[in-house]
């Protein structure tokens, strides 16, 4: 707790976050409060988890009680406002041994802070503990059916980014694996983000990240295609019933292949569907905000964001697993 007092002094951040407290009613306010923060706390009552939101005194912060209350216990939703923009900051921890009801119940929480709640902007962040999911290239170890499968589809249809793209958990004797999250609702709304050393004793990377929250926005008209409901097998189907050499003959090299990105394009537009388009591309950007993710051991700690206002409506996060 002292060496992130320490760094909280130096990086003056504006938000913290930190799942995986252990904090229990034994342990009372006083021995985990941060000077010049509010502090919203939530403990999960047995061995393990908890979650901790500490907000910058001069940052319009309210617990979100509606989010925060829901079926699923392990995550913490805050309300900011920051030179007139409104953002909803949640905090999750998944356990690696959770079931499947508790996978669901994560994912209801998810879907309701998106279409219900509706936020101005929104930053999901925490340890997912889904080391099966590569965001990158859209791709789940494992069937449709299976907690990581249903995780990484969920998101997708809420139209969430996630930003992070390096592993995020470093072991001795053990494979490195990306754990930790940031999704966002806008695709520029995170910038900047960089792997730092771990605090302490910690087995996660600390985490940096500035987010922006535009004035004005407006959107995108481009087109994504979301590959991961893609039916390939149709597309397989369809490329084989035709007769290539009849198809092609008496065409030039660039011909045939002027013909075959056509041809290419029809049966993807046939048979791979269009993502939904939720997400605004930001044009001006008055406020900022940079972010961290690391692990306090000692702790047993996850802090997964901070924000802080500067001059120039500059807002960090500290992020720490």
């Amino acid at each position: 707790m002292s060496e992130l007092r320490e760094r909280v002094i130096v990086e003056d951040y504006g938000l913290i976050g930190i799942a995986e407290t252990w904090a229990t009613e034994l342990v009372n306010d006083a021995e985990l409060s941060i000077e010049g923060y509010n502090m919203f706390r939530k403990d999960r009552g047995t061995r393990g988890g908890g979650l901790i939101l500490y907000v910058q005194h001069n940052i319009k912060a309210r617990v979100n009680e509606e989010l925060s209350n829901s079926e699923f216990a392990e995550s913490l939703w805050c309300d900011i406002e920051v030179d007139h923009q409104r953002a909803l900051i949640g905090l999750c921890y998944r356990c690696p041994t959770s079931t499947i009801e508790n996978d669901d119940k994560l994912l209801s929480v998810m879907e309701k802070a998106v279409l219900k709640i509706a936020p101005q902007h929104i930053l999901i962040m925490g340890d997912f503990n889904f080391p099966e999911i590569d965001y990158a290239s859209e791709r789940v170890a494992g069937r449709d059916t299976e907690p990581p499968a249903k995780f990484f589809t969920k998101t997708q249809e809420l139209c969430l980014i996630q930003h992070v793209n390096d592993v995020t958990r470093i072991r001795q004797n053990q494979t490195p694996a990306k754990l930790d999250y940031i999704f966002t609702d806008e695709e520029n709304l995170i910038e900047m983000i960089s792997y730092e050393v771990p605090l302490g004793k910690s087995d996660h990377v600390v985490l940096t990240w500035k987010l922006m929250l535009a004035t004005s926005a407006i959107p995108s008209n481009q087109m994504k295609y979301n590959y991961h409901k893609g039916d390939y097998c149709s597309i397989q189907s369809s490329l084989q019933t035709i007769q290539w050499k009849d198809r092609w003959r008496g065409l030039t090299v660039n011909e045939m292949w002027m013909d075959f990105k056509e041809l290419l394009r029809e049966v993807v537009d046939l048979h791979i569907p269009l993502k939904k388009e939720c997400k605004k591309r930001n044009t001006d950007y008055p406020s900022g905000r940079r972010g961290r993710s690391g692990k306090d051991v000692r702790h047993g700690s996850n802090i997964v964001s901070t924000v802080q206002e500067e001059t120039l409506k500059n807002i960090s996060s500290l992020g720490m697993k």
